[in-house]
């Protein structure tokens, strides 16, 4: 038995769910207490809301799906286990536990997804084992013993599945058409309740105002209901959209091995090796959002394009930028398009030092979201006063102005934030300027970074800076740090 065995065995390993879930549970928790809040009001309130049983029977459902998903977190948060033992793996979710012997790990390799990162994933003759760092702490060593231990597995070492150079199977990819029309079901079904449960709370919501503070307020509550079902509607209808289009191209799919890949749709057919890819542009380092449409890939065989609806979206993203040539990415042209002030902003030229490349939060993105944080920051006082004061329990004062203020110091925050946190990166290092203050690093200091469920984590051995991934051309900033660290490992060999 290898020394590495005998310290496996004498301090096994365990994964246990990260804490950071707990998050999960108490959010879920709170957000079906209140609408369980709100079911009771719909019965309670007087005068009585227009469909005050409907409106109940909602609510209640709601909540209760809240509930039931906390307490499933919970059970799972309490019993999820992955443990090292003397001759192999055991682990446990809701169910009981399952275990193999290390010659039982045929293959383990990682799969990208879009809302949980890289997925480890191990391949085992009673099953697959899949664990990632969003749900779990202690990946790492856990992962690092399974290389070691499976030696009779295909991997040597934790690579994505479609990037080695090893996998002879080819990986397919396809739409699967009860999802996207499931999807289509739940996007139709809440526009559809929107309309039946608008329009008569919009009506009695207009005589009731007209009654107590006049016409004028009247009108406004319409106007407002009238803001809010566009506001609806027009994302709802971009969603169904690109569902609709993803379900008539159902019939498409995409295969793809280490030589190259290829595209079918019926009697078209694009067979293309990975150097014949002469432009392509996929989002891989930030999640694809849902309004998005096709995304193209241009070969010397013929064009193609599909949606972030296809199967393992994230995976066949990845599979493309690690195969395809460097110089065909196109990824970093809306980037740089969606920063205010255009490429002024994000190159600094003269007062801050030429040459030196900013990377900061300040997009239409982040504009559009303070902006909605404001607007939901008045409501509630605005509500308030349209409505001529207190009328029922939920319009305490003290609860409004407590809510308010709570929002007001986030929105202050967020607009701080907004305006000061940056990157600046130039030939001795990168300088982070935040609300705290500024912390300059030089290359050398830098010890690791990382991009993972979005967020950017920098280390150096007195500090570690995390940046949500949502800022301004947030790929070329990792490739910056690629370079510059490179660099200095060049250096210091030489």
């Amino acid at each position: 038995m290898d020394s590495a065995a005998k310290i496996s065995m004498d301090s096994p390993v365990a994964c246990q769910p990260s804490r950071s879930v707990w998050t999960i549970v108490t959010l879920l928790s709170l957000f079906g207490a209140a609408l369980l809040f709100l079911a009771v009001d719909a019965m309670s309130t007087n005068p009585p809301h227009p469909h005050p049983l409907a409106e109940s029977i909602v609510f209640a459902l709601m909540s209760a799906l809240c509930f039931i998903g906390a307490f499933l977190l919970t059970c799972w948060l309490l019993r999820a286990r992955i443990e090292e033992t003397e001759n192999g793996l055991r682990w446990r979710g809701l169910g009981g536990w399952k275990s193999c012997e290390w010659d039982d790990v045929r293959d383990y390799y990682l799969v990208e997804n879009r809302t949980s990162g890289s997925i480890h994933v191990v391949q085992t003759t009673i099953g697959r084992l899949r664990f990632s760092r969003s749900y779990y702490q202690a990946v790492l060593p856990i992962a690092d013993v399974i290389t070691k231990r499976a030696m009779h597995a295909h991997a040597r070492a934790w690579e994505p599945l479609g990037c080695r150079s090893g996998d002879i199977a080819p990986r397919r990819f396809f739409y699967s058409r009860w999802k996207l029309q499931g999807m289509m079901a739940l996007f139709i079904s809440m526009g559809l309740v929107i309309l039946v449960l608008c329009p008569p709370t919009a009506i009695y919501n207009f005589l009731s105002t007209w009654q107590t503070i006049g016409l004028s307020w009247a009108m406004g509550s319409i106007v407002a209901y009238v803001i809010f079902i566009i506001f609806t509607f027009a994302p709802l209808s971009l969603v169904i959209s690109v569902l609709w289009r993803s379900l008539k191209n159902a019939h498409q799919e995409i295969e793809t091995d280490a030589r190259g890949i290829v595209f079918r749709d019926g009697d078209y057919q694009v067979n293309a090796a990975w150097d014949e890819i002469t432009h392509f542009r996929v989002k891989l380092e930030a999640l694809p959002d849902l309004f998005s449409g096709q995304f193209d890939v241009h070969t010397d065989h013929g064009d193609f394009s599909f949606s972030q609806y296809i199967s393992e979206y994230a995976s066949l993203c990845h599979v493309i930028q690690h195969w395809a040539p460097e110089k065909a990415n196109d990824r970093t042209k809306s980037d740089t398009a969606d920063v205010l002030g255009g490429n002024q902003l994000f190159r600094m030229e003269g007062r801050a030092g030429k040459g030196e490349r900013v990377y900061h939060y300040r997009t239409r993105t982040m504009r559009a979201f303070l902006a909605l944080s404001v607007v939901l920051t008045l409501m509630p006082p605005v509500s308030i006063a349209a409505h001529g004061g207190v009328n029922s329990a939920k319009d305490d004062p003290i609860f409004v102005a407590a809510l308010t203020l709570a929002l007001a110091v986030f929105d202050l925050w967020l607009l701080r934030h907004y305006q000061n946190t940056r990157v600046v990166v130039s030939d001795s290092g990168l300088t982070y300027y935040s609300l705290w203050g500024s912390y300059h690093l030089p290359w050398a200091e830098i010890s690791s970074y990382e991009t993972y469920d979005g967020i950017i984590t920098i280390k150096t051995a007195r500090r570690t800076i995390r940046l949500l991934n949502i800022l301004a051309s947030a790929p070329e900033l990792m490739d910056d740090l690629k370079k510059h660290t490179f660099l200095v490992i060049r250096s210091e060999e030489a």
